[in-house]
């Protein structure tokens, strides 16, 4: 029999089977049944909590990266090529885990994941040319030390103590790492933001790893043998073909020795896409789960929204400029030739529903109109007396005492 993990009165709000809860992250962490036949239907209802439509419409019309994450930085789009499976033990059903936002009921990859296999992509260059070159690309773009430590202990080694990477750097340039070194401890130059589907782009689905040989895994067989009876275990996974927006930013810790911000990140762009690419994220990878492809038409329509959106940018910014200018300009003048200024900016339209009204508008504004009348719309004013005689006749006698000059 099942447990619900849920106090009866919570289950009272939420329904039976908990049928209200819309979010996955609550479904899989706090709110689920416990029992012998309840992992498979578990799961399954956090897939359907993920792929509510509703729900994802919700997510992707309201979220988006914060204002300035991206500005300086660097945004890959990557297409999911096998299912993803990460972070299995984060719930309350044993390994059957899964990240997901949990405000945004949407899956991702957490940020701090991103760096490590950026990292080890980084370091695997370093491991197969044994360059200084390379060993410092890992140390500028993320920090050191760089976790490939030689081990304290003499029989935890496995390799040279040379082939360590901290102790690489350490004897190649020890007045920067050095016992001593500025840059001992360092923190690296790039932030690895966390991978989010690109606008909803992306399904849940339940997954199954099948034991074999659960007695001879669990210590009471010697041998596997074809006796045993398979324990298949449903986890969540997310569905191939997925599209990820992976971020990377510079931190601004640039220092004297540092390679420039701009070098520094297309070494960390060429890493991220290597790692997933070639490495992989999350479980399984080897079975092929968790891989990624570049996926150059998006890649160019993201370009192309991006200069489109840059262009937007730097047009609003010109017009802000040139309001501002305009405004200083304006402030320098006399009431009337302010009042000119803006009436010799009207339309036709604008500038005839004016002057149906100036009986009603300040000295100021009529002067305005007479001086255009005298000025700008000079031939509008003899148009308008030729053939359109009674509205003259009508600015004249609203003008007043100023209309004398256009008599």
């Amino acid at each position: 029999m099942s447990t619900c993990t849920a106090i009866k009165e919570v289950q009272e709000v939420l329904g039976k089977n908990l049928s209200s809860v819309d979010s996955a992250s609550l479904r899989l962490r706090k709110l689920l049944f416990l029992g012998d036949n309840s992992r498979g239907d578990e799961i399954n209802a956090v897939c359907k909590c993920i792929n509510d439509k509703t729900v994802q419409r919700r997510w992707s019309s309201n979220w988006a990266l914060p204002s300035g994450v991206e500005a300086g930085g660097k945004s890959i789009l990557l297409r999911l090529e096998g299912r993803l499976v990460i972070h299995l033990a984060g719930g309350i059903l044993e390994n059957a885990g899964m990240c997901i936002h949990p405000h945004f009921n949407c899956p991702f990859i957490p940020g701090s994941g991103v760096k490590c296999i950026a990292r080890h992509a980084a370091w695997a260059k370093w491991d197969e040319t044994k360059s200084v070159e390379d060993a410092l690309k890992v140390a500028w773009t993320f920090g050191c030390p760089t976790g490939d430590a030689m081990p304290k202990k003499e029989k935890d080694r496995t390799r040279k103590e040379e082939e360590y990477l901290d102790n690489f750097l350490e004897k190649q340039r020890p007045e920067w790492f050095g016992e001593n070194g500025k840059y001992k401890t360092f923190a690296g130059s790039v932030a690895f933001l966390p991978a989010f589907p690109v606008e909803g782009d992306f399904k849940a689905v339940a997954d199954i790893i099948t034991c074999h040989h659960p007695d001879y895994y669990g210590g009471r067989k010697e041998m596997a043998t074809d006796d045993e009876s398979p324990n298949p275990q449903f986890i969540p996974a997310i569905e191939e073909g997925s599209l990820f927006r992976f971020v990377v930013r510079p931190l601004g810790r640039m220092a004297g020795e540092v390679p420039s911000s701009e070098t520094v990140m297309k070494w960390a762009e060429q890493f991220l896409v290597e790692g997933m690419t070639l490495y992989g994220a999350g479980a399984k990878t080897a079975a092929g789960y968790g891989w990624f492809s570049e996926d150059k038409e998006a890649a160019a329509k993201q370009k192309a929204e991006e200069e489109a959106r840059a262009q937007k940018a730097e047009a609003e910014r010109l017009a802000q400029e040139q309001a501002a200018a305009e405004a200083a300009r304006l402030a320098t003048l006399s009431p009337v030739d302010r009042e000119k200024a803006l009436v010799e900016k009207m339309t036709d339209e604008e500038f005839a529903a004016l002057c149906k009204q100036l009986g009603e508008k300040s000295d100021e504004i009529k002067l305005a109109v007479v001086a255009v009348f005298k000025t700008s719309k000079k031939e509008k004013w003899k148009t308008w007396k030729r053939r359109k005689p009674d509205l003259a006749s009508e600015i004249i006698k609203a003008l007043g005492a100023f209309g004398k000059e256009l008599s």
